[in-house]
This record gives C-alpha cells, sequence and structure tokens, in this order.
C-alpha cells in the first residue's frame, strides 16, 4: 500500500495466509526488484509456513517488481514446494483497500508519517483472521467467476 499526502509518502509489505499476518513492514523509498526480493527474504521466507503450512501459494499483484526477471528466478532458487500463483490483480485479497479504507476513513488527513505509520500500524495490528481465512477461501469461487467473464474485473 502507498499513499502520497502534503509531507510525504509510506509504502508498507505485509502478508496474511490462513493461520497467521506477518509483520507489517515500512519501505524506505522507492522500491526495486531486488529490494523486494529482500523484503521476501526477511519477512515471508521465515514465516510462510507458519501462515498457511506446509503446501501454501503465494499470490501478488502485478507491480512491475514482482514481475522483474530477477523476482521470478528469485522464487525458482528459493521454491522448496511453494507454489506461486499468476499476478492477476482481479484476485488479490482485497485488504489493502480495505486498509486504506481503514486508514483514511471520514477524510482522516496526518501531519506527520509518524502519525500515519502509527494508523497503519494500529489498523494492522487489530485486522481480524477470520476475516483474512474468509477471503481465502473465497478464492476458488473468485477465480472461477473472473474466468467465466473472460478476465474482466469482478466486485468483491
Amino acid at each position: 500500500m502507498s499513499r502520497n499526502f502534503g509531507g510525504g509518502s509510506v509504502m508498507v509489505w505485509g502478508a496474511f495466509g490462513y493461520k497467521k499476518k506477518s509483520e507489517i513492514v515500512f519501505l524506505n523509498g522507492c522500491q526495486n526488484a531486488a529490494m523486494y526480493q529482500d523484503v521476501l527474504s526477511n519477512h515471508l521466507w521465515k514465516m510462510g509456513r507458519g501462515m498457511a503450512g506446509n503446501k501454501w501459494i503465494f499470490q501478488q499483484d502485478n507491480a512491475s517488481i514482482h514481475n522483474a526477471r530477477t523476482t521470478f528466478e528469485w522464487f525458482n532458487k528459493k521454491n522448496h514446494g511453494i507454489g506461486l500463483a499468476c499476478t492477476v490483480p482481479r484476485l488479490e485479497s482485497y485488504r489493502e483497500p480495505q486498509l486504506v479504507r481503514l486508514v483514511y476513513g471520514g477524510d482522516k488527513q496526518y501531519q506527520t508519517i509518524v502519525e500515519l505509520k502509527q494508523a497503519i500500524q494500529s489498523q494492522w495490528d487489530l485486522m481480524n483472521q477470520d476475516g483474512c481465512k474468509k477471503l481465502i477461501d473465497s478464492m476458488h469461487k473468485r477465480c472461477f467467476d473472473v474466468i467465466k467473464i473472460g478476465g474482466k474485473s469482478i466486485k468483491y
């Protein structure tokens, strides 16, 4: 998630699985593929099994750093039985837009980056694991819905 405002911007990374969610990571500056791979190594890779068990599928959106050749090579090198879902924005978990709505609801504005980071962290901490499970459980139906309408956007 990234959001610009008068005093700067904040970029964060987070993941969730059926069993738990990751820590939220506040990223510094614009990210490139190598930086993204470091985030995955330091945050996702170490806790992937704890989030989803021994067999898990990692899904991401179509950001250029996600689709970089070096990122695919990184996944191929690291792959120990995880699946890598295709990167289709229509099938995102929709946690990011929900988090944005919670942080900025009611036209909330933040005076400093520190305030914004605190608000993001607070909402991430409040994120309910049952809600994450429901999103994961709905993925099967959402995949079929996207196929049924020829790859167009679906509403969830």
